[in-house]
């Protein structure tokens, strides 16, 4: 186990499966009778499985973006100087999910933060288990997904996120904003970050901050010799 106390529930229909009670929720009667009811149903893994008694502690995760209400969220759209990007997620189901999408999600307007972009893009969420969402943030579409709102401009299409990439986030706002800005090779990583370990094979604090030429020759080197390792092995059989 990860950590403990922990829960799970090993089934026999098809196949031998293990379920896993949401890790840091709480072992409530209500609770428990929800988990064992979704794992008989099938429904342990989708949008119908909820916990009544959930600790909501995804805020945590996203210290450097907005917490948005239906109190101040119109407010927030009115401000127009600025590019802005909306997570809209549910803390009541898809606990793993949502812990690692609100991560990621803080980890990017940190990453902003600390490139001194604030004045140009914010970064928000919405938890429709406490609201429901208003037209202006989306329409629903399943859940967790983000949503774009260019600076003076309506927002874009909703973004379903399957698994969340801090680096392709940030690119993607750096494509579709209005205030036009530069991000660093790498925008996913700190300094201190590149400076602690190296990124890949053979690749170093010093490479990562080099040019993309560089690590795209790299990357090239690397493709040629795996193609001739290829070509001497088919050799070889014959």
């Amino acid at each position: 186990w990860e950590e403990e106390p922990a829960l799970a529930l090993n089934t026999f229909q098809k196949k031998a499966e293990t379920t896993v009670f949401p890790r840091k929720q709480p072992f409530t009667k209500r609770n428990l009778k929800a988990f064992f009811d979704a794992c008989w149903k099938g429904t342990v893994n989708t949008d119908e499985f909820k916990l009544l008694d959930v600790l909501r502690n995804f805020d945590k995760n996203m210290s450097q973006a907005r917490k948005l209400l239906l109190d101040n969220y119109q407010s927030f759209l009115n401000e127009k100087t600025k590019d802005k990007l909306i997570l809209v997620f549910d803390s009541s189901t898809k606990f793993d999910k949502a812990e690692k999408v609100t991560k990621g999600f803080g980890k990017t307007a940190t990453r902003f933060h600390e490139l001194e972009l604030d004045d140009k893009v914010e970064l928000a969420f919405f938890d429709t288990s406490l609201q429901e969402v208003p037209s202006e943030i989306s329409k629903i579409i399943e859940l967790p997904y983000m949503r774009f709102f260019p600076a003076g401009k309506e927002g874009l299409e909703e973004i379903k996120i399957d698994t969340f990439s801090v680096q392709q986030t940030m690119k993607y706002v750096r494509e579709k904003a209005s205030n036009k800005f530069d991000l660093p090779p790498l925008p996913h990583f700190s300094p201190h970050e590149i400076s602690q370990k190296p990124l890949g094979n053979r690749v170093t604090a010093e490479d990562v901050l080099s040019t993309e030429k560089k690590r795209q020759a790299l990357d090239d080197k690397r493709e040629a010799e795996l193609k001739k390792k290829k070509k001497y092995v088919v050799k070889e059989d014959l």
